[in-house]
């Protein structure tokens, strides 16, 4: 059990790192859309903290579980991106498609991955979700 905490613990660490340089290169590129340019610095002292704390948390509760390899990674890739959007919305209220975009696209392979649920209901939790988020992004 020690073996697969240090492994939870270290691949969250190189993870976050890692989303952390690609938050950075993210503002680097878009500085017109920041919310606080000049912060950049200062907001971002606790992001690869967080962002391993979160990935630990999904790892090591995931891998506790029981659960197979295939759903360990489902919940890695999903609490990844929850928590980089998380993370920069945070910072500098934005939310980057370049994030998003690669999220989208695993959402169909995880559509078909997942068992659990009839194709009808994620069809329509599907829609009701991107319909919320459609309707914010007209009213805002």
């Amino acid at each position: 059990m020690a073996g697969v905490l240090t492994v939870c613990l270290f691949l969250a660490i190189i993870v976050s790192v890692i989303v952390s340089q690609i938050i950075d290169a993210l503002y680097q590129k878009s500085v017109g859309i920041l919310s606080f340019p000049a912060d950049i610095a200062s907001r971002r002292k606790y992001r690869r903290t967080v962002l391993a704390v979160f990935l630990f948390g999904a790892l090591w509760l995931s891998a506790a579980g029981g659960y197979d390899l295939a759903a360990v990674l489902r919940i890695f890739v999903v609490v990844l991106f929850m928590a980089t959007v998380i993370c920069t919305d945070f910072e500098q209220q934005v939310i980057f498609d370049r994030l998003m975009l690669p999220f989208a696209l695993l959402a169909v392979p995880f559509f078909f991955c997942d068992a659990s649920l009839a194709v009808g209901d994620k069809l329509l939790a599907a829609t009701a979700g991107g319909g919320i988020f459609f309707a914010l992004a007209i009213i805002t």
